[in-house]
């Protein structure tokens, strides 16, 4: 983190006579200061933890299936925009909408 950030938020945390010592002796380590040390640790923490939770990695099947449901519902939704869905589906195709 760049020491000429401007920081326009607080954040106090408690933690015990062991946790506080690990900090300031990894600090010290890093020739940072606590809160630098502890801020640019949890900052790639807490982006992997929101990547996990935000992000959604399909298998290669899964991704031909959300493909071709997509393909369909574009189709259905461009047929009833221009008025062409007919409201009679033929077997076949019902089966064809069912993989």
């Amino acid at each position: 983190m760049n020491t000429t950030d401007i920081k326009e938020s607080r954040l106090n945390i408690r933690c015990g006579h062991r946790a506080r010592a690990l900090l300031d002796k990894a600090a010290a380590y890093a020739q940072t200061s606590v809160s630098e040390s502890v801020l640019s640790h949890d900052l790639v923490s807490a982006g992997q933890v929101a990547q996990a939770h935000e992000a959604i990695t399909l298998t290669p099947v899964d991704f031909q299936l959300h493909a071709f449901a997509w393909k369909v519902w574009t189709f259905v939704l461009a047929c009833v925009i221009f008025g062409r869905l007919n409201t009679r589906v033929s077997l076949a195709n019902q089966a064809i909408l069912k993989k």
